[in-house]
């Protein structure tokens, strides 16, 4: 030992060989040794690694959202994969099944799906007309709406009250859907939604026209976004205009008429 009551650093033989972790009268200064030091340091910068690393995978999950968005066409049925729509002289009918809702809240409904309708018409270039109403066939155990009439360049419009329908619930307010394709050239020219009367009798104005407007998306072939931007995207609020991600997913998948 030193003359300070601390441990000769020359002294090569014992661990402790450094006198300024200790005072004068031999006990141990409360200091940070180096490798503690170190490791503080890597521990305290662990907290901003951990935020670089989060908004680099929200911005790689955003840069696939848009992606994502631009897709069409993926149903259950193969048989609707990568269809469309195709702009023709013959314009698209829409007919509307309404007796399943109050006369009230129909009167309102009609012109909030007019609007559906000439958006995404002025959006994708094609023309729509309204066809009035048709009764329709609702098949609960293939979730699927039929004209009763054969209507060729049409989609079906029907309110299902909640107790008909084994698809909706709480959560899930519509569905829609293409249900004629030509095989060969892939151009749809049917398509159905369906949605929820209780659910449309029940909220407001806003809430009614954006599951409308996404119902018509299925309906024209596009398939559910994971952009919380687009009308598409899976979880309907009151997103009351369309986006560029439904927008150019409808162009993609547009096909070459076949009159």
């Amino acid at each position: 030992m030193n003359g300070e009551g601390g441990y000769d650093r020359r002294d090569g033989t014992h661990p402790l060989r450094r006198p300024r972790d200790y005072r004068p009268d031999g006990q141990r200064r409360r200091r940070w040794s180096r490798p503690e030091r170190a490791y503080r340091l890597t521990y305290r910068r662990r907290p901003f690694a951990t935020i670089l690393s989060t908004i680099g995978a929200v911005l790689t999950t955003s840069l696939i959202a848009v992606a994502t968005s631009r897709v069409g066409s993926i149903y259950t049925d193969s048989t609707y994969n990568s269809s469309g729509w195709a702009v023709c002289s013959t314009p698209i009918s829409w007919t509307t099944d309404m007796h399943n809702l109050p006369p009230e809240i129909a009167s309102k409904v009609r012109p909030q799906v007019a609007q559906a309708f000439a958006a995404w018409g002025q959006a994708a270039g094609y023309t729509f007309v309204d066809g009035g109403e048709a009764p329709v066939a609702f098949d609960n155990a293939k979730s699927t709406v039929t004209p009763v009439a054969d209507i060729n360049r049409n989609i079906a419009i029907y309110f299902v009250p909640d107790a008909d329908s084994d698809r909706i619930t709480k959560t899930v307010v519509g569905f829609a859907s293409p249900n004629l394709v030509y095989p060969g050239s892939k151009e749809i020219v049917g398509g159905y939604m369906a949605m929820s009367a209780d659910y449309i009798a029940s909220v407001n104005a806003a809430r009614q026209y954006a599951l409308i407007l996404h119902e018509m998306g299925h309906a024209l072939g596009l398939a559910d976004s994971t952009d919380p931007g687009n009308v598409m995207y899976g979880q309907v609020d009151t997103r009351a205009g369309l986006a560029n991600g439904d927008i150019e997913g409808l162009k993609a998948i547009e096909k070459v008429c076949q009159e």
